[in-house]
């Protein structure tokens, strides 16, 4: 992993055979990045610090529908990543995906990975096309989001909340 992020509270922690568990039920194979992230921290609440993505500007389409608020970055608050395991309902991988398979939101080749604690996700690729691309799926609008093109990438690129340029 190229960061070391830090957590307020990291999920429990996980074996690899839980993770070859999901993936086999699940029929797909995640990135090495996400299987190396998962092993070391399974999920949490990330600390301020790394809280907020803040969405480079080559992603137009992103740009274009979140761009609204004057001298201040587009991006995702990231409240919660997801964890494999026991913790159930809408806080892991695989109870988002059951929530999102029963409703028709999860588009093929998509494992959501985090969320913005406002009923959207953040998903990754498993699909040979776009392996590893990093989306944001907004729930209400029922589209997604290119935001990043690696894991790593959105890792890395995890920072505090900006000030809000409204408020001096």
């Amino acid at each position: 992993m190229a960061r070391d992020l830090q957590f307020n509270k990291k999920g429990k922690p996980v074996a690899e055979e839980k993770i070859l568990g999901f993936e086999r039920r699940w029929e797909l194979r995640l990135p090495l990045s996400v299987r190396r992230f998962l092993l070391e921290y399974n999920g949490g609440t990330p600390s301020k610090i790394n809280e907020f993505y803040p969405v480079p500007e080559r992603f137009e389409e992103f740009w274009k529908e979140y761009d609204v608020v004057p001298n201040y970055t587009p991006g995702v608050g990231i409240p919660i990543f997801y964890s494999i395991g026991d913790e159930g309902g809408g806080l892991s991988v695989e109870g988002t995906m059951k929530i999102l398979t029963d409703s028709d939101q999860l588009a093929p080749h998509r494992v959501p990975l985090a969320g913005d604690g406002c009923g959207n996700e953040i998903m990754i690729s498993v699909g040979p096309a776009d392996h590893e691309r990093l989306y944001f799926w907004d729930h209400e609008l029922q589209r997604e989001f290119p935001i990043a093109d690696t894991f790593e990438e959105f890792l890395d690129g995890l920072t505090a909340l900006p000030k809000d340029p409204k408020v001096e």
